[in-house]
């Protein structure tokens, strides 16, 4: 592939993640010198391997591989407080990128020459100044969560996700616990925007969306569904985990003091994500257990596959629509 082709590849991409990846297949496919390249992230004081390319091949891990290579933890440290380092046939870059946690390029193999080294930082400003674009376009302005229209793919991606772990379980050396997709629906928002007018309700949204970010994990993904209604992607977590973590949420939320308010509550809908074969059967899944929750107090949690083994609920039929976004 040549620079401009891969270039060309990487304008195609419609999220953060996949232009990071599409980085290091460009970086694979065309710089000869680059043995291995490796996104890495900080968490909790440490690196962590997200994605990496190495002998021909693109890898995006499950879950995230602690970094343990001294000489690369080194070079990659000091990349985080210069934005640059290199150390023997280490080399690595800060990237600012927004929608993901990436912090780190790095990259193993013999020095570029000077002509590779600059096409090399072109490369990575592309890919940041790219990345800004997207991020504006991916996120909603209010709250600076995800916007729905990214929502689709990563729902198709946690399916891909769900059919690959359910064909690999047994070589797996750890096992993998499911995806579930969360709807969140605040209760009686449309007599605050009534009674405090639409600025305030605003406001409302604002901090339960700061709720959100504080309350969940980094690597959950959080949506403004729209109106009053947030959705959360939720990775790795049995049934009890689950539902433990949304209700904290719920839990939280109730017991915030939000000013004037004398009380805010919301009520969950959640599914986990199997073999729907469809993002919009996965949205219509929770949205059912949401309205169940509506429907029967409000301030709860409904889990669709509950609802379904007592007989409260109807199956929603799997399809291969995608989501009506107007």
């Amino acid at each position: 592939m040549q620079l401009l082709e891969a270039i060309e590849s990487i304008s195609r991409q419609r999220s953060v993640e996949t232009v990071e990846l599409a980085l290091l297949q460009t970086l694979g496919q065309n710089f000869s010198e680059v043995e291995e390249a490796l996104l890495l992230v900080e968490h909790d004081g440490r690196l962590w391997i997200s994605s990496h390319w190495y002998a021909g091949r693109l890898c995006s891990s499950e879950r995230l591989e602690l970094l343990i290579d001294p000489q690369r933890l080194l070079v990659a440290r000091e990349a985080l407080l210069e934005g640059h380092a290199r150390e023997g046939d280490n080399q690595a870059w800060r990237l600012a990128t927004q929608d993901t946690p990436t912090q780190l390029l790095l990259l193993s193999g013999e020095q570029l020459h000077e002509d590779g080294q600059r096409a090399l930082r072109s490369l990575i400003t592309i890919v940041e100044n790219f990345s800004r674009l997207l991020s504006e376009k991916n996120r909603d302005r209010l709250t600076g969560l995800l916007n729905r229209h990214q929502l689709e793919e990563r729902i198709l991606h946690a399916l891909a996700l769900a059919e690959d772990t359910a064909l690999n379980q047994e070589r797996r050396s750890r096992q993998r616990h499911p995806s579930w997709l969360a709807i969140l629906d605040i209760d009686h928002f449309k007599q605050i925007n009534d009674n405090y007018g639409h600025l305030f309700g605003d406001e409302v949204l604002l901090l339960v969306s700061r709720l959100m970010i504080d309350c969940f994990r980094r690597e959950d993904q959080l949506f403004r569904y729209g109106g009053e209604e947030f959705v959360i992607l939720l990775n790795d977590l049995d049934a009890h985990e689950v539902h433990l973590v949304l209700e904290r949420f719920r839990h939280q939320l109730s017991e915030h003091d939000f000013p004037q308010l004398k009380s805010l509550t919301i009520s969950i809908g959640y599914t986990r994500i199997g073999h729907q074969g469809s993002a919009s059967a996965v949205l219509g899944q929770a949205d059912q257990a949401l309205y169940w929750a509506k429907q029967n107090g409000r301030n709860r949690l409904a889990d669709y596959a509950q609802l379904l083994d007592e007989g409260q609920l109807q199956s929603v039929p799997s399809s291969s629509g995608s989501i009506d976004l107007f």
